[in-house]
């Protein structure tokens, strides 16, 4: 119920010495590369430590499955698939956790273990938001006579994105988004659009930001932001590849994979996500950018 510091559980969430402020999950996603990065940036002896990386990766991701933030979670799962597959010498490294994870899964869930049903917030949860509730409300209901076809346009007119509340900040967003296409409502334009209309807007709905990089800078900064940022995400993949593609095994080769797989988890544009123009979230993509370009200039403009 409390960390070793005294720190208690916050309406069912786990969020450490972040106190009300339930972004734990989020800090620890945000600053993974980095503390991954810094593994050839301080050249560690992958021999001597491997065992000791093994433990500190694995605590790691049940530390961010524990706080059921859903999106850190997942993003944590194809920061470590990405890791597996380009940095060869940190492969064993970040796969042996992923089978400790599933078991630590299995085990709090048989054995309900703790005090929130951290399983049933990550798997069931998501998966009755996506749908609505649809299943939820039909659990208890008696089915004779079953017209699949019927059920089957119920299940697909109930499939939402992500959830009621992500779907209609998406919906607001686009209507924002028709009003100016070309540069946008401005940053924090659809905060400032809710507070007009006391955050009862006529199509969607209302929030602080539309919690969706992809979405938020599409309503905010228009056509043109959302082409740097596609632009942005496009150039460090093609530069993540051709990393991957020189043969040498350098640890200036594999910082820079690193922070490029970093900035890809970050900017990521197919989940929910903070704001944008957030002050903490702006602090860390900036100092990634500051890191990925220091690692660009050793490896390309040497």
């Amino acid at each position: 119920g409390e960390n070793l510091l005294g720190y208690k559980i916050f309406e069912s969430r786990i969020s450490g010495f972040f106190g009300k402020e339930i972004v734990l999950g989020s800090f620890l996603i945000k600053i993974l590369p980095i503390l991954t990065w810094l593994i050839f940036y301080s050249n560690f002896d992958l021999k001597k430590t491997k065992k000791n990386l093994i433990i500190f990766f694995s605590f790691y991701i049940i530390c961010i499955f524990l706080t059921t933030e859903r999106t850190s979670f997942g993003l944590t799962i194809i920061f470590y698939i990405l890791i597996i597959f380009f940095i060869k010498p940190l492969r064993r490294i970040f796969f042996i956790p992923l089978p400790v994870l599933l078991v630590f899964i299995m085990l709090i869930s048989y054995f309900d273990i703790g005090k929130i049903d951290v399983t049933n917030q990550v798997f069931k949860k998501t998966f009755n938001q996506i749908t609505n509730q649809y299943f939820a409300k039909n659990d208890d209901k008696e089915q004779t006579d079953i017209d699949f076809k019927s059920k089957k346009d119920d299940i697909k007119k109930n499939i939402l994105i992500f959830s009621k509340n992500h779907t209609g900040h998406y919906q607001l967003s686009f209507e924002l988004f028709k009003k100016n296409p070309v540069f946008g409502v401005g940053p924090k334009g659809f905060r400032h659009y809710c507070r007009g209309v006391d955050y009862d807007p006529d199509i969607g709905i209302c929030s602080t930001h539309p919690h969706n990089f992809l979405v938020q800078i599409t309503s905010e900064t228009g056509l043109i932001g959302l082409f740097c940022y596609c632009l942005f995400i496009i150039f460090i993949i093609v530069k993540l590849f051709r990393s991957y593609k020189i043969n040498n095994l350098s640890n200036d080769k594999f910082s820079l994979m690193i922070i490029s797989i970093g900035l890809l988890i970050n900017l990521f544009p197919f989940l929910p996500s903070g704001n944008f123009f957030n002050n903490w979230i702006s602090i860390i993509n900036y100092y990634f950018f500051g890191i990925y370009f220091y690692n660009y200039n050793k490896v390309f403009n040497k």
